[in-house]
C-alpha cells in the first residue's frame, strides 16, 4: 500500500521516498495529511478511489514513527465499526500489505481532504478537546457524507464496501 504524504506529514516521517512506486495492494494507495487544530497535531488519511477517510486526533512525535500501525488499527476499527463481517476484515488485513510513504499528492484526492478537515474545524470549535473525540466515531461520520469527484457524485462509506466486496 502506498500512503502519498503532504508536504506537512512528508517533512514528520522517516523513509519517505520520490515518486513513482508501483502500487502492489488490490486495495489502492491513500494519502495523508498533517494539520494543527489549536495546539494539537491531527491527521486525516484518505482512500484514494473511494475517499474513505480516516481522523487521527492528537497525534505526538512517536505516534507518527508508527503511522503505519495506526492507520491499519484504525481503519479496521471503523471497518468493523462499520458492520464489515470478520471474514471481510481478515482479507482487508492481507491485502493492505506493507505501507510504504511516498512524496506528492493528487489534488483531488488533497480537495476531499480539505473539505473534510474544514468539517472538522466546525466539530472541533465545538468540542473542548480534540483529544476527546473518538477516532472511530468521526471517521464513521466523515464516511457518512456525500462526496463529489470529477463531477460523480457518492458516499465513501459504500464506495469503499464495493473495494471490499471486489476482494
Amino acid at each position: 500500500m502506498i500512503l502519498y504524504c503532504s508536504r506537512s506529514l512528508a517533512e514528520r516521517l522517516p523513509d519517505v521516498a520520490d515518486p513513482p512506486l508501483e502500487e502492489l495492494s488490490p486495495l489502492g494507495s491513500w494519502h495523508g495529511h498533517l494539520f494543527r487544530f489549536g495546539r494539537r497535531q491531527c491527521v486525516l488519511l484518505c482512500h484514494n478511489a473511494s475517499r474513505y477517510l480516516l481522523f487521527l486526533p492528537g497525534v505526538r512525535k512517536e505516534q507518527l514513527l508508527a503511522l503505519r500501525h495506526w492507520h491499519r488499527m484504525l481503519y479496521l476499527a471503523v471497518l468493523e465499526a462499520d458492520g464489515t463481517d470478520l471474514a471481510r476484515l481478515r482479507r482487508v488485513e492481507l491485502a493492505l500489505g506493507a505501507m510504504r510513504c511516498v512524496r506528492g499528492t493528487d489534488r483531488s484526492v488533497m480537495a476531499t481532504i480539505r473539505v473534510a478537515q474544514q468539517d472538522l474545524k466546525d466539530v472541533l470549535e465545538q468540542s473542548l478537546d480534540s483529544l476527546a473525540l473518538d477516532p472511530v466515531a468521526v471517521s464513521l461520520w466523515l464516511n457518512q457524507r456525500p462526496v463529489t469527484v470529477h463531477g460523480e457524485r457518492f458516499f465513501p462509506q459504500l464506495r469503499m464496501a464495493e473495494c471490499i466486496e471486489a476482494l
